[in-house]
């Protein structure tokens, strides 16, 4: 079925996982905007939400919720977007760039060296109202897709070590909490394209997301009495026709 519009700002269909192809498990409330990542619209839909890559501004790679400049700067910038209505960050790296360039020839060959369908969406919630959800780089039938395109010194140490960068596995188990999926191949794609890609397969991380459960929510009660003390300085403005007191 398709699902209404969950904001003012984006307005698209919003399908269940199933729709995607999915055949196991998932979280039955989550529902993914079927829109294009890195347009207009895709950005108002994120605008105020916090994403899986800003999940490291919330919470440390142990699960204990941060503290500090960090997190606080987050949430004003949040509570502005909100208020503004529009996403607020625009800097791309050249290595960004070329990440999203080369990230639909990654998905394109692991789906053929893989044998899996993989589906695409623009933003996943994990309820309707959430203001925070994940931009998953595919969905595949049993578990979802991270891509990372890397230069040939990090495909290197890729190869060289299991272990994901702390930043990189709070972003997949974030991915995973909010769909409800338990499963999430991770890709390593050399930028040079001369390199074979590493699949490695990671799986849900079960204390990690009680940590989610507990510490999001906090963060968002965070973001929201920023956005109330803004909004009231904006109605004091007005009221004085722009000057503050």
């Amino acid at each position: 079925m398709t699902y209404a519009a969950l904001d003012d700002f984006g307005r698209c269909e919003w399908w269940a996982m199933d729709r995607l192809g999915v055949t196991v498990p998932y979280r039955e409330t989550s529902r993914a905007a079927m829109c294009e990542q890195g347009t207009d619209q895709w950005l108002r839909i994120r605008a105020g939400k916090l994403t899986a890559s800003k999940i490291g501004k919330v919470i440390t790679s142990t699960g204990k919720a941060s503290a500090g400049k960090a997190r606080q700067e987050h949430a004003e910038r949040l509570a502005a977007e909100r208020v503004a209505g529009k996403n607020t960050e625009q800097f791309v790296s050249w290595q960004m760039r070329e990440g999203i360039e080369k990230e639909p020839e990654a998905r394109k060959r692991y789906s053929f060296e893989q044998d899996q369908a993989v589906a695409q969406c623009g933003f996943v919630v994990p309820h309707e109202g959430a203001q925070y959800g994940y931009s998953p780089d595919g969905i595949c039938a049993d578990r979802l897709i991270e891509i990372k395109c890397i230069q040939p010194l990090s495909y290197s140490r890729a190869l060289e070590s299991a272990k994901l960068p702390a930043d990189y596995m709070l972003q997949i188990q974030f991915g995973m909490w909010i769909t409800g999926m338990e499963a999430c191949d991770f890709i390593w794609y050399a930028t040079d394209g001369d390199q074979r890609p590493i699949y490695r397969l990671y799986t849900a991380d079960s204390e990690l997301h009680s940590q989610f459960a507990e510490h999001v929510p906090a963060f968002i009660a965070e973001v929201d009495a920023q956005e109330a003390r803004l909004r009231e300085i904006i109605a004091q403005a007005d009221q004085g026709n722009g000057r503050l007191a």
